[in-house]
């Protein structure tokens, strides 16, 4: 969830209770099922400047934000549970000497690795930074040279598999990122344009 402006939390909190109420409903009249009116007042930073909205939302029982640490949450997902990891925008920290502060880390790829659907997985990246979409595809490739290095080193006539980061082209943004937030927007106008990855793992071995 990106969240661009004071108040937007407050607003996903009250639809969210919105939705509980809307459950219980549910409950004892059936005919409420699906949609649940939310009033929402957003404030920015100006006391004076208020909007009310009245939104309907579905009651939707297989969504979940998370306000806080995206890699402390997928270290506590259960293995091969997950179809899809996106990372967006992430702060490319491009100064020499900070590459330790970025997001993709080889322990982060290990995280990713894990909680993939081993089958249909996939990873996927948007970044308008050229250093860290290096950055990126480097941490991958060499990921590939250090698994593949230790299976080898196992002997040349193990049968054993190996799975492998694989790039492949990236879905449409339809699927997966239909909307242009306002980082990329800034990023198009200071002359800059979005490098997508995509990458799934692929069973190889040694024969």
């Amino acid at each position: 969830v990106d969240v661009y402006q004071p108040g937007v939390c407050a607003a996903l909190s009250a639809i969210e209770t919105a939705l509980e109420d809307d459950a219980a409903i549910q409950e004892t009249d059936p005919s409420q099922r699906q949609t649940a009116t939310v009033a929402v007042t957003v404030s920015n930073s100006t006391p004076t400047a208020t909007a009310t909205a009245k939104k309907t939302v579905r009651a939707y029982q297989n969504v979940r934000i998370y306000g806080g640490d995206g890699i402390k949450l997928l270290r506590s997902l259960p293995s091969g549970t997950v179809s899809t990891v996106l990372i967006t925008f992430p702060d490319p920290f491009p100064n020499a000497g900070d590459e330790d502060c970025r997001i993709v880390q080889h322990e982060t790829l290990v995280d990713i690795e894990r909680v993939l659907n081993p089958k249909t997985g996939v990873f996927l990246l948007a970044t308008d930074a050229v250093c860290f979409d290096d950055w990126t595809r480097f941490l991958l490739n060499q990921s590939n040279s250090v698994k593949w290095s230790k299976l080898c080193d196992r002997g040349a006539a193990t049968t054993d598999g190996c799975r492998l980061w694989e790039e492949v082209a990236p879905r449409s943004r339809d699927e997966w990122l239909p909307v242009v937030s306002k980082y990329e927007e800034k990023g198009i106008r200071e002359g800059r344009h979005t490098h997508l990855q995509c990458w799934k793992l692929c069973e190889r071995g040694t024969n």
